[in-house]
């Protein structure tokens, strides 16, 4: 099992929002056991997999959200984005 501080799950969270690959996020962390990481990275029930997953789903969220507000304020590349994203789902 790979044991990160606080600051490197909430890294982790980070590089989920940015969606950077496993490969740029061991070298940023300085992981001293890469193999070890990857298992846990790619295991659905593993807090590293989640904590990168919790920071994919709200940075989408937060875009969707300014979308929607943009889109109700009138912009209408918004608002065509906005009927994109609702197509798509």
């Amino acid at each position: 099992m790979v044991e990160l501080t606080e600051q490197q799950m909430a890294d982790i969270r980070n590089f989920g929002a940015l969606q950077y690959p496993i490969d740029k996020i061991i070298s940023i962390l300085e992981i001293q056991d890469p193999e070890e990481f990857k298992i846990e990275f790619n295991n659905e029930e593993s807090a590293i997999f989640k904590k990168y997953r919790s920071g994919m789903d709200e940075a989408q969220y937060k875009i969707d959200m300014r979308i929607f507000e943009l889109a109700r304020s009138g912009d209408m590349k918004a608002i065509q984005m906005y009927n994109r994203k609702l197509k798509s789902n």
